[in-house]
């Protein structure tokens, strides 16, 4: 599936927290990106992922997820897009993963 911008960038937050963002798709062409960009953060820092500009998320993006939390502490935040939320509700992820407000993400 197709997205208009894909991407993360790392901001720094509160000692110990790693912020990045994704937008459009994480799906099957994109999802080990993330996967290696999280991946790429500095060990035993918190990351929290800011998934509110993602329109579309597949099984693979669910999975990419899935390995990051495994691997490490992770956080999701949003507000998440209807499509999103449905995923992480339907396959129950959201009783596993972490997902949070933004303020709550970040120490606040």
């Amino acid at each position: 599936m197709a997205s208009n911008e894909r991407g993360s960038g790392p901001e720094a937050g509160a000692s110990g927290v790693r912020l990045l963002w994704w937008s459009g798709a994480l799906d099957m062409e994109t999802a080990e990106s993330l996967y290696a960009r999280a991946d790429a953060e500095p060990p035993g820092e918190r990351l929290v992922l800011d998934l509110s500009r993602v329109t579309f998320m597949d099984s693979m993006g669910l999975n990419a997820l899935l390995r990051i939390s495994q691997e490490r502490q992770l956080v999701i935040t949003g507000p998440l897009q209807d499509q999103v939320r449905y995923v992480l509700q339907i396959t129950e992820a959201d009783t596993v993963l972490t997902v949070q407000s933004s303020k709550e993400a970040m120490g606040g």
